[in-house]
């Protein structure tokens, strides 16, 4: 967030850094995602579901179920 806040307030204007780390930043996510083995799946959700709300048990039984179905679930 520090880095986000940095960028957004102040006037870089050199754009070729700006590439540099974001090309350095969509490495590493996408170096994390491929050492998930495969099957994988994503679940999406909110964090502005309550633990308590019917949906949220929900999409934990979802995701419990995918796992022992043999899946890497990330969420």
């Amino acid at each position: 967030m520090a880095v986000d806040r940095h960028l957004l307030e102040h006037d870089h204007g050199d754009v070729d850094a700006h590439v540099e780390m974001i090309a350095a930043e969509f490495r590493k996510g996408f170096e994390a995602v491929a050492r998930i083995p495969p099957p994988a799946i994503t679940v999406f959700g909110s964090a502005r579901t309550d633990v308590d709300e019917p949906e949220y048990a929900r999409a934990r039984a979802c995701g419990r179920a995918l796992a022992e179905a043999g899946f890497a679930v990330v969420t």
